[in-house]
């Protein structure tokens, strides 16, 4: 059995065959499955410019697929400096052919092409096979949840009484005094500049986030530049977020992305919250592995799932499923600086990368059946 390794675009394979790969093997139904959304997450991104850069391995001459993993190109900043990056995502190989190290050499040719790789929802049965690739493992990305609701919430969440009289005294933490505007070619390019200056993280350029939110095929998110009231020296922060509203009578507010200057950024936490007080938001929640983003969230009144033992609440609601912990977890490998790279603090990774904020099949369905966007 000769085995070829490479890019579904330079071997020639159609991305639909790509699609229909993961709809006949993969153990439950994806979006991916669905070729129109696996065009949008593999090949309409500004760094993939129409080519589909997924890394498959097929047989030398019939080109049957036998395993692939997803990948979206993507420039990463490490201490400043701009990398060749790739989000890993939905990894599979033909129940036919595991055993015969084909998931491995999917791998070894990711690593031979870029400097650093970050994946998320690593599998037990994919973990082993990384970690020996020389990639390190984080079990459990941190999660944070605020509660504005909790008798709408209290059914779905596992919590102590604490939780609930906690919930009701961070209520009364002040907010700062804010103004919003929107987000610009020139705005967006500052930012990331302040960004890469003290964070490591996938690019978050202008057009990057126009086709992560803007032109996303499903959902609808919304992006917000906030200002701090008297802070003219500030430049801002950038905050994405979405609304869902797929479990009956329970609204959720999923914060994708808050990032910017430091000075800003509490006024922007008082943004999220008066939204959610504003539009009748029972919870919201906001994923980041950077510890110098979260002490925001944490002085602000918002449970931290890791940590906090006395609340838990589910992060799947298609359908709702509370997992423990009820997070997920996150691979990341780097050719140089693995130091630099293992400063996990001042890694910035939230639910905006590696595809963590993918729709069901079931939602993407219903939704193009309709021909519409909603908010979910």
């Amino acid at each position: 059995m000769g085995i070829k390794i490479g890019e579904v675009s330079e071997l020639g394979i159609e991305s639909s065959r790509v699609s229909e790969f993961y709809r006949n093997h993969w153990k439950r139904e994806i979006a991916l499955s669905m070729p129109s959304f696996y065009q949008w997450q593999f090949t309409e991104s500004p760094s993939d410019a129409g080519s589909d850069h997924c890394m498959v391995a097929a047989d030398e001459d019939s080109d049957e697929l036998y395993g692939v993993m997803g990948l979206n190109r993507r420039p990463f900043f490490l201490n400043g400096s701009k990398s060749k990056g790739a989000e890993l995502t939905t990894w599979i190989v033909d129940e036919k052919h595991i055993g015969k190290g084909i998931g491995a050499k999917i791998l070894k040719e990711i690593q031979n092409r870029y400097d650093i790789l970050i994946g998320m929802g690593i599998s037990d049965m994919a973990l082993p096979i990384y970690m020996r690739s020389g990639f390190r493992y984080i079990k459990a990305i941190p999660r944070y949840v605020r509660v504005f609701d909790f008798d709408k919430i209290e059914d779905y969440a596992e919590c102590t009484p604490l939780a609930k009289k906690l919930a009701k005294q961070w209520l009364n933490i002040a907010n700062q005094q804010f103004s919003i505007s929107s987000l610009s070619r020139e705005k967006v390019g500052l930012l990331e500049d302040v960004m890469s200056k003290r964070f490591n993280f996938f690019s978050r350029d202008y057009d990057h986030l126009q086709w992560r939110y803007s032109e996303h095929p499903i959902f609808e998110y919304s992006q917000h530049l906030i200002h701090a009231n008297g802070n003219s020296k500030g430049k801002g922060c950038i905050v994405c977020m979405r609304v869902e509203k797929s479990v009956k009578g329970l609204n959720i507010l999923h914060v994708l992305d808050c990032f910017g200057d430091p000075s800003d950024m509490q006024a922007t936490i008082s943004f999220i919250n008066e939204f959610c007080l504003t539009n009748s938001i029972h919870l919201a929640d906001f994923y980041c592995t950077s510890t110098s983003i979260s002490k925001y969230f944490i002085s602000s009144g918002w449970f931290s799932i890791n940590d906090d033992g006395c609340f838990q609440f589910p992060h799947l609601f298609h359908p709702v499923k509370l997992r423990k912990p009820p997070t997920t977890s996150l691979i990341y490998w780097s050719k140089k600086d693995f130091v630099g790279m293992a400063d996990i603090g001042k890694l910035y990774m939230t639910k905006e990368d590696a595809d963590l904020d993918r729709p069901t099949t079931q939602t993407y369905q219903n939704l193009q059946k309709d021909n519409l966007k909603e908010k979910i």
